[in-house]
């Protein structure tokens, strides 16, 4: 999946802002994203979103989600546990 396209370069200071972008985000969500997108990868277009839609029906219960929805009502930097 093509994302963006930077010259070559910047294309070590494009990664390093994704990968910094990546490590700030709940590892939680990062670890079930990952596995939606493997397996919605062979299936039906609308199994794909039955796939997602159970998957954000169990994270919406994590603590991190919780902390999510809390940082960002309050303005703060979200502080994930991966729980």
């Amino acid at each position: 999946i093509v994302h963006e396209v930077v010259e070559p370069e910047k294309l070590d200071e494009r990664t390093y802002e994704i990968a910094k972008d990546l490590a700030s985000l709940s590892p939680l969500a990062v670890k079930a994203l990952k596995k939606v997108i493997y397996e919605i990868a062979d299936s039906p277009f609308y199994a794909g979103f039955d796939i997602e839609r159970k998957t954000f029906g169990l994270l919406r219960y994590s603590e991190d989600f919780r902390e999510g929805v809390d940082s960002f009502l309050n303005k703060r930097k979200p502080k994930f546990n991966g729980k």
